[in-house]
C-alpha cells in the first residue's frame, strides 16, 4: 500500500502559524524580543543589567526589608520611560495586585509613582486590585493588561496572598500545597501575558530562602536575585 503523501514542513508550520496568529517562529525569528530599560538610579540599573520589561522579576526578602518600596520605584520609573518614548500617558498605567492591604499613596507619590495623568488628571494611571482570592485577582489583572496599556505591575505579595480553599474551609483544616498550588498558576498565566503585551511583574516574596520559590527564573546576575 503507497504511503501518503505528507505536506512539507514548511507548509504545514505555515498552517499552524495561520491557527495561532503566529505563534510559532522559524530561526533567527525565534528570539525574543527583550526589551530594557535604564532607571535614574544608575546602582539599580547595573544591578539589573538593564530592566527587562518582558520578565516576571521577584524581589525576596524580609520583612520591612524595602521590597515595596523597591517596587513603587521601579513602577514610577516606567511609567517615565513609557512617556518619554511616546510623548503621551495612555499606556503609563500601573496596576498594584496589594494582597498586603497595604499599598500607601502618599509614599507612592514621594517615590515617583504618577496616580494620575498629568495632562488629564481626571484619568487615574494607577490602579489597585484587591480582591477576595488570589484567583479572582488573577482573573481581573489578566482582564486590565490585555487594554495593551499597563507599563508596569507589582504583585504584593505571595505570602498574603489567599487562595478559595484557604479562605472557605474552617479554620484548622489542613490544605498543604493549595496556597504554593495557586501561586504557582498565577506565575504560569503571568509569564504568557508579560511576554505578549511586553509588560513586566514585579513579584515581591516573602517566603524563606530555603523554600526557593522561583529561585530558577531567570536573573541578570544568572543565579538568585538580590536580596531587599
Amino acid at each position: 500500500m503507497a504511503k501518503e503523501k505528507v505536506k512539507d514542513i514548511l507548509s504545514i508550520i505555515e498552517d499552524l502559524r495561520k491557527e495561532d496568529n503566529g505563534k510559532i517562529f522559524n530561526g533567527s525569528e525565534a528570539a525574543l524580543q527583550d526589551k530594557r530599560i535604564k532607571f535614574d538610579s544608575p546602582r539599580l540599573t547595573y544591578a539589573y543589567g538593564g530592566f527587562k520589561l518582558n520578565a516576571i522579576h521577584r524581589l525576596n526578602g524580609k520583612e520591612s526589608g524595602g521590597k515595596t518600596t523597591i517596587a513603587t520605584y521601579i513602577a514610577g520609573q516606567c511609567q517615565k520611560r513609557r512617556f518619554e518614548e511616546e510623548g503621551n500617558y495612555n499606556r503609563c498605567h500601573v496596576v498594584i495586585e496589594d494582597y498586603e492591604r497595604s499599598f500607601d499613596v502618599i509614599r507612592a507619590q514621594q517615590l515617583g509613582l504618577l496616580l494620575t495623568d498629568p495632562t488629564n488628571p481626571k484619568v487615574p494611571l494607577v490602579h489597585v486590585i484587591r480582591r477576595r482570592y488570589v484567583e479572582d485577582g488573577e482573573a481581573a489583572w489578566e482582564a486590565i493588561v490585555q487594554s495593551d496599556q499597563v507599563c508596569c505591575t507589582i504583585f504584593d505579595s505571595d505570602a498574603a496572598a489567599p487562595n478559595k480553599t484557604e479562605l472557605n474551609d474552617e479554620i484548622g483544616k489542613a490544605n498543604f500545597g493549595a496556597g504554593a498550588k495557586a501561586v504557582g498558576i498565577c506565575i504560569k498565566r503571568k509569564n504568557i501575558y508579560v511576554d505578549e503585551f511586553c509588560t513586566p511583574v514585579i513579584w515581591i516574596s516573602q517566603e524563606r530562602a530555603n523554600q526557593q520559590l522561583m529561585a530558577h527564573l531567570p536573573k541578570p546576575t544568572g543565579g538568585e536575585a538580590v536580596n531587599f
